[in-house]
């Protein structure tokens, strides 16, 4: 008996030893990080000014700079507010060059991963995550490092994963007995009904095509293909189309588009196919990923707006704003119907692990698609 007890006794001065170090452990680490991050501030303050690239519209400004110049007065921000494509010939002219004009990046992954990574434009995400708090596991979907779409999770960082297809349907001009599965889009009845954000292009309408190619296979895709679509670049136009029923159903009908005509009032009856249509549904990141650029010219305020955008607060105004959904498990969905449906299998198709099947829709549809591609890209 004295034996025992002496043995649990150690036990349990060993178990408080363990807990108390790991205490220690904690604390230090949030002083530490306290620490480098009053540095980072000292330094932004030197610096004075942020260039980021945050997208095109209002909504993206608001939803990913609100709340930022209050908190940090000291920082001038020079905010690009256009399409990646529009922004992109300049980036690589001035990289040429050997002029870094660029701090912090949002955007789709499609240029992130075949242009940014191979060219050697973006530093480690990590490398400017001063807040160990940011990559706990526990408060990301999947964890942490499932967030970063290239192979070697070092650059390109998703923070959202919202639930839906970029395919809308308007009802008031499909019949449901028409349209009760997505095999149906091959029916002579929904001939000419419906328009193609261009899927040789990167975007909503290839993320369509990924999709359907991961569910119904290349054989059904191809057909698909091969029908008389219409197909353009212009995003607000897909949308516009699809609300006004001039081609009522929209592959490539971008959620945040769609929404502008709903607040109008416009698209009451508008509205994505049901999940249980696919076996592997999307959730996307969208345009929602975040890098930070190598060779920043300010460091620090790029740092500092890392680690401010990537807390709990700004990732719900973020979904609020922009009505999607965070990675972060600590934060709501912007709005009703974007929970992700227990059981339900999800891919965010812009992730490494469907590079290979990129490439092969990719290849297929530049390959069956004749029309004339539309220069036009917003």
């Amino acid at each position: 008996m004295t034996t025992w007890r002496c043995l649990s006794a150690a036990r349990r001065a060993a178990a408080f030893a363990a807990s108390a170090a790991a205490t220690v452990g904690i604390v230090l680490g949030a002083a530490h990080a306290a620490e480098d991050m009053q540095k980072i501030i000292e330094g932004a303050k030197k610096e004075g000014e942020l260039i980021i690239h945050i997208g095109p519209g209002k909504q993206f400004r608001d939803a990913r700079l609100t709340g930022f110049n209050e908190k940090y007065p000291f920082i001038k921000v020079h905010a690009i507010n256009t399409a990646n494509r529009e922004s992109m010939p300049k980036l690589l002219r001035e990289r040429k060059a050997g002029i870094y004009a660029l701090d912090v990046h949002h955007g789709g992954p499609p240029n992130l991963l075949r242009v940014y990574i191979p060219n050697g434009f973006l530093a480690p995400l990590r490398d400017a995550v001063v807040d160990p708090a940011i990559m706990d596991d526990k408060i990301w979907r999947d964890g942490f490092a499932d967030g970063f779409q290239d192979k070697d999770a070092k650059f390109v960082y998703a923070y959202d994963r919202t639930p839906g297809t970029a395919m809308h349907i308007n009802w008031d001009k499909v019949s449901k007995k028409d349209f009760t599965k997505i095999e149906d889009l091959l029916k002579p009845e929904l001939e000419g009904k419906f328009v193609w954000h261009d899927p040789r292009s990167p975007g909503p309408g290839f993320a369509v095509a990924v999709l359907f190619y991961m569910n119904f296979g290349e054989d059904f895709l191809t057909k698909l293909l091969q029908k008389q679509a219409v197909y353009t670049n212009n995003r607000r136009q897909v949308a516009e189309w699809v609300v006004r029923g001039r081609y009522p159903i929209g592959l490539g009908a971008a959620n945040d588009f769609v929404q502008i005509f709903e607040k109008q009032g416009l698209a009451k009856n508008v509205a994505q196919p049901p999940h249980n249509w696919f076996k592997l549904a999307s959730a996307s990141s969208g345009n929602a990923n975040i890098v930070y650029m190598d060779k920043a010219p300010h460091p620090n305020a790029a740092k500092l707006y890392i680690n401010w955008f990537l807390q709990r607060e700004q990732q719900q105004q973020w979904a609020n704003i922009t009505e999607r959904v965070s990675r972060r498990l600590d934060t709501k969905p912007g709005a009703p119907g974007l929970e992700h449906v227990p059981g339900q299998q999800y891919a965010d198709i812009f992730h490494h692990k469907y590079s290979a099947t990129i490439g092969k829709v990719l290849a297929l549809a530049r390959d069956t698609i004749k029309a004339e591609r539309d220069k036009d890209d917003n």
